[in-house]
């Protein structure tokens, strides 16, 4: 096995920082909002209607809300941003406030992501991660002449599945053939079973 050496470690690292990064990229949520701690400790938690006192009273700047009324990101005139939960009922109310306080708002857009695209990008990158893990510790040949194994048996698999299904396809038709003959000599000697009960 191969030693860590510097350029393995480095990989190693490069590897499990863009797993982390990458997953909250792909992530439909929004990033949560990072302020130093003694910041916020400081940021008072707002409810629907003391937000509406802060617009009124000309200490919010700007207010943007979500897509589904359920919740605003509010900045206020000292800088700090923080979310405010509400209830679709009260997003009128709010519109009617930021308009006579003069404070802007906007809509921010429908960020939900493709659940099954998201699943599927988060697997890709977990295999690029896994695959840099593996280049890292020397492993990349063996895994080549495994994935190279591996393909082969499956090919092989396939070869003899088709082969099945084609001899079980010729043998099912086979059967058709010599079972039609006999099929319409019954079908005729019942129409001349039938003729004759007519005839008498």
């Amino acid at each position: 096995m191969n030693r860590l050496t510097p350029p393995v470690l480095a990989r190693l690292l490069l590897a499990f920082s863009i797993a982390p990064t990458a997953l909250a990229l792909l992530s439909s949520a929004p990033p949560p909002l990072s302020y130093p701690p003694a910041i916020q400790r400081s940021i008072q938690h707002w409810d629907a209607s003391t937000l509406r006192q802060q617009i009124l009273s000309h200490h919010v700047a700007k207010i943007a809300f979500h897509h589904d009324a359920r919740a605003v990101e509010v900045l206020d005139v000292n800088g700090l941003q923080r979310r405010v939960e509400i209830f679709p009922d009260i997003a009128p109310v709010l519109v009617d406030s930021c308009r006579k306080g003069h404070v802007s708002f906007f809509v921010l857009p429908d960020q939900t992501a493709n659940p099954m695209l998201v699943a599927f990008a988060r697997s890709f990158v977990l295999t690029l991660v896994v695959i840099l893990v593996i280049d890292a510790l020397g492993l990349m040949e063996m895994l080549i002449w495994g994935c190279a194994i591996l393909g082969y048996n499956f090919y092989i698999f396939l070869a003899q599945l088709d082969a099945a299904l084609v001899q079980y396809w010729t043998e099912f038709h086979a059967r058709l053939s010599r079972r039609a003959p006999r099929d319409k000599d019954s079908m005729e000697a019942l129409y001349v079973r039938v003729d004759d009960d007519d005839e008498l």
